[in-house]
């Protein structure tokens, strides 16, 4: 009973506000991130790329939930392709924010070490992140392999050894 009514309010109540206020927040963060004395900071730019995938990732996983409670199916269980490809890219865009976040961490301390030339970047943005998404899509592509393929899994044999009082036993699972 407890858990229907706390999954219903979520689906009702929190992923629509998430949604909208997700959406707002990383709106209003691109608009400030966009301005012109931002705009030429690799760290600015990073933050933008960022809050693109995190109102990407936020739609796809609000969008299943929605769904499901709208007409009564999971859209991971439309069709094989459908699951491998929703699994694909959240992954994908769950991975690459936090990719983002880690090479925002380096660019900052390569900046603060004067390890750069200088604070404005022209390309380095856009290679670093068309390299980490290359990366990132080569490593989840597995998800179009293994989601949905049949396993047969053996199953465990119990050996029971007795002692010759027959007071303790021992058993050992193999699998």
């Amino acid at each position: 009973m407890w858990p229907d009514l706390i999954r219903l309010g979520l689906v009702r109540i929190f992923y629509p506000c998430l949604m909208i206020f997700g959406t707002i927040g990383n709106i209003l963060c691109l608009k400030i991130l966009l301005r012109k004395r931002f705009r030429r900071q690799s760290t600015c730019q990073y933050l933008c790329i960022l809050a693109v995938i995190d109102i990407l990732f936020i739609y796809m996983r609000s969008a299943r939930f929605l769904y499901r409670y709208i007409f009564h199916v999971d859209l991971r269980n439309t069709s094989l392709w459908m699951c491998r490809s929703f699994i694909f890219f959240s992954s994908t865009l769950s991975h690459l924010a936090s990719w983002i976040l880690v090479i925002v961490s380096f660019d900052r301390y390569f900046i603060m070490k004067n390890l750069f030339p200088c604070r404005y970047v022209g390309w380095r943005v856009i290679k670093s992140t068309c390299v980490l998404f290359i990366i990132v899509c080569l490593v989840n592509m597995h998800y179009y392999y293994i989601v949905g393929i049949d396993m047969k899994l053996r199953s465990p044999t119990v050996h029971k050894n007795r002692n010759a009082s027959n007071e303790t036993y021992h058993i050992i699972t193999s699998f």
